[in-house]
């Protein structure tokens, strides 16, 4: 921008040094065969003819700027863009990986271990958009029904399930769709928590 009001002024400034001298040549010039309102008419050209190119100059250089605009609006959408789709794809990853452990942890019958990484796969499936969690909710269900001893460790998996369930509740997909059903099922796991004789935790709603 300061270079072209530099430009602009530099224009101005040959303009007016022109000016003075298509001036000083006319008051010269006695016997010169052009007449008085020749030499305007001339002077009067030469300004428009340089305002003209002034005036011109800065709507080609406003056009170009509008151009470098709209290339680095589109390149930032396409940054953007990329952004999400590698995010998506890290969040399909991790809940790829943490159902692969909770799979693990289920074939063993260790089946909290288990639900503390379903919990977590179902997390990113969420975030990442996952169509299916009608069945990610089953599937927690399931392992639930499937637990039948005390809990080594107890407190810490509380913790991460805590953990998770707090993740999933700030999802919008929590708040449209399956928030009591989820919460549901977080009250069913304290409940047989409890039937196996360990303290009984907050319970999923006292935890929002």
């Amino acid at each position: 921008m300061k270079t072209n009001i530099a430009l602009i002024l530099s224009i101005l400034a040959l303009t007016n040094t022109i000016s003075l001298v298509l001036l000083w040549c006319f008051r010269s010039w006695e016997v010169s065969i052009l007449g008085l309102d020749t030499f305007v008419g001339i002077i009067v050209a030469v300004l428009a003819l340089l305002f003209t190119i002034a005036i011109g100059y800065q709507i080609i250089n406003t056009l170009d700027i509008n151009k470098k605009i709209s290339d680095l609006i589109q390149r930032q959408n396409t940054i953007e863009t990329n952004y999400e789709n590698y995010l998506k794809l890290a969040q399909n990853l991790q809940s790829g990986i943490s159902k692969s452990t909770a799979d693990i942890y289920e074939a063993k019958g260790q089946y909290l271990e288990a639900f503390v990484f379903y919990n977590w796969a179902f997390y990113y499936a969420v975030e990442a958009g996952q169509p299916n969690q009608s069945l990610w909710l089953d599937h927690l269900r399931s392992v639930i029904s499937k637990i039948s001893n005390p809990i080594v460790d107890y407190s810490h998996k509380k913790d991460e399930i805590l953990s998770g369930a707090t993740s999933i509740r700030n999802t919008v997909s929590y708040r449209n769709f399956f928030a009591n059903e989820y919460e549901s099922i977080l009250n069913e796991l304290w409940r047989k928590m409890l039937q196996l004789g360990h303290e009984k935790q907050n319970n999923a709603y006292d935890d929002n």
